[in-house]
C-alpha cells in the first residue's frame, strides 16, 4: 500500500509538472 501511494504521488508530480509546462507555454504565447 505504501509503495503504491508513493508511485501514485510520483506520477501525480510528473503529470502536474507537464501540465504546468503546457500552461506556461500558452501564457508565453499570449
Amino acid at each position: 500500500m505504501i509503495v503504491a501511494g508513493a508511485i501514485i504521488s510520483a506520477i501525480g508530480m510528473l503529470l502536474g509538472s507537464l501540465c504546468n509546462k503546457k500552461r506556461n507555454k500558452q501564457k508565453n504565447q499570449d
